[in-house]
């Protein structure tokens, strides 16, 4: 079974191999101790930034991947900043995701509809 959970300081070592570059409010989906998957939110400045990075392994599994953006949207909406995320370029189902999410093509980037 999947597990989606708030990411610490640890985990994220482990999944990134190193600490993340900006502070962040992250989770984690694990699976028998395995991580498969790391999303959150990046505070660079005033504006939120969403991310996710996963592989294949979680791809077989869109319901848990679904699941933890709606967690960390949830948590975004909390802030009460701009939310912005960045397309995968080499993910062609990147922008239908970003979008039934509700965010919106900004140029480069994805606005979410729910902020400011």
């Amino acid at each position: 079974m999947i597990e989606i959970k708030p990411a610490t300081r640890e985990t994220l070592e482990r999944f990134y191999g190193k600490q993340p570059d900006a502070t962040v409010c992250a989770w984690v989906a694990e699976q028998d101790g395995v991580l498969l998957g790391c999303g959150g939110i990046a505070f660079r400045g005033p504006a939120l930034e969403v991310f996710s990075d996963f592989g294949d392994e979680l791809k077989r599994h869109p319901k848990y991947i679904l699941k933890a953006a709606r967690i960390i949207l949830k948590k975004a909406a909390e802030y009460r900043r701009p939310v912005f995320a960045l397309r995968n370029k080499d993910e062609p189902t990147a922008d239908a995701f970003l979008r039934r999410l509700g965010f919106e093509p900004k140029g480069d980037l994805y606005k979410w509809h729910s902020s400011p």
